[in-house]
């Protein structure tokens, strides 16, 4: 067996992460990538960043399309969304071909300051789940609710 492949296979050269209690191996400068991450680019100051601009944008969102599911009632913030209308949401967001992770967030920004208010409308999770896989909410075929 090639001495790389026998390496491979039984862990050999492996190190460990230089943080205590850490067990997961070294992939850089002595840390594991998600230590590295954290205490060699200041990673976690990058994401509080990236996650206080979106919860700013989110609520942006709300004020411009309303606080309220438009079909259930639903209030709480951590349960809303912003639907396109029309179930072209896939083509708006090739249309911007971003490729980055924070997609959602170029997307967002651009429905605030481009969005005509007929193409959206807010929606808890519940409903535009249901919307996107049966065509339309139970909502609005069943009015029991």
């Amino acid at each position: 067996m090639h001495y790389d492949l026998y390496r491979l296979k039984n862990n050999l050269g492996k190190r460990k992460c230089s943080i205590d209690g850490c067990d997961r191996t070294h992939s850089g400068k002595g840390y594991c990538k998600s230590h590295y991450m954290k205490y060699c680019i200041g990673y976690d100051k990058m994401y509080e960043e990236r996650k206080q601009r979106a919860l700013t944008l989110r609520q942006k969102l709300l004020d411009k399309f309303g606080k309220i599911c438009v079909c259930c009632g639903e209030n709480k913030m951590e349960f809303l969304t912003i639907d396109h209308i029309n179930n072209d949401g896939f083509s708006h967001r090739k249309n911007k071909k971003t490729g980055k992770t924070m997609d959602h967030l170029i997307i967002w920004k651009d429905i605030i300051d481009n969005g005509n208010h007929d193409n959206f409308q807010t929606l808890c999770m519940n409903c535009n789940w249901a919307k996107n896989l049966y065509g339309e909410c139970p909502h609005v075929t069943c009015k029991e609710y």
